[in-house]
């Protein structure tokens, strides 16, 4: 009977029998302890002593499952052995078992612990394709997201664009009338100037003339 089974089945049980399970599994421990015992003794892995106890063990065990009445046994006859011997005999039986409690706890404890570390790595798969699912979802809306700002951009720019040559034109029609402005000016100051030049040399020549006739009319009345 294996304890786990009998564990599960405490769950199903009433307080009434779980006295019962306990010595049942105290009983399923012992007997395997005395067959771990007779495996060792045929393979000669006990100490002389060891065996002697083994050996008395076995006859006690035969005896209490063969023997009608349980209590006339020698298992209950520490005369017949010494208390020394029954002492021995409880000890080693007492170290085994609980060494084989521990180990089939502990086997119990790897049992969940595998379940539980099972269960954890299915856990955290379902995270990571999760996760994977979200960064696609947000790479999706960002994308979308950033399409949408590009598209906002570029008709930006493209209302930026057309008012900078709308701007741009009317600046070089500015600039293009500023030259010929200048040019204009240019060519007046110039024509202005020539005239004034003209102007002035008139009247220094007519002002000459008229100084050499009233010279002249001097020199002829003198």
């Amino acid at each position: 009977m294996n304890l786990l089974n009998v564990y599960k089945r405490h769950q199903a049980i009433s307080s009434n029998q779980l006295g019962y399970y306990c010595k049942l599994v105290e009983y399923e421990l012992i007997r395997e302890v005395i067959l771990d015992l007779a495996y060792e003794y045929e393979l000669n892995l006990l100490t002389s002593y060891e065996s002697d106890l083994y050996c008395t063990v076995a006859r006690i065990w035969t005896e209490c499952h063969v023997s009608k009445g349980i209590e006339e046994t020698c298992f209950y006859s520490k005369e017949e052995h010494g208390n020394k011997i029954m002492d021995d005999i409880l000890s080693i039986l007492h170290t085994r078992m609980e060494k084989k409690l521990n180990e089939r706890l502990r086997l119990f404890g790897d049992h969940n612990q595998d379940q539980s570390e099972s269960n954890h790595s299915v856990g955290v798969e379902k995270l990571r394709n999760r996760k994977t699912e979200l960064a696609t979802e947000l790479r999706s809306i960002e994308l979308t997201n950033s399409r949408c700002i590009l598209q906002k951009e570029v008709k930006e720019l493209e209302t930026l664009l057309a008012t900078y040559d709308n701007k741009d034109g009317e600046y070089h029609k500015l600039v293009k009338r500023y030259v010929d402005c200048q040019q204009q000016l240019s060519l007046r100051s110039t024509l202005l100037h020539n005239n004034d030049t003209i102007q002035l040399n008139r009247r220094s020549h007519k002002n000459f003339s008229s100084r050499r006739s009233l010279s002249v009319d001097v020199i002829t009345r003198k």
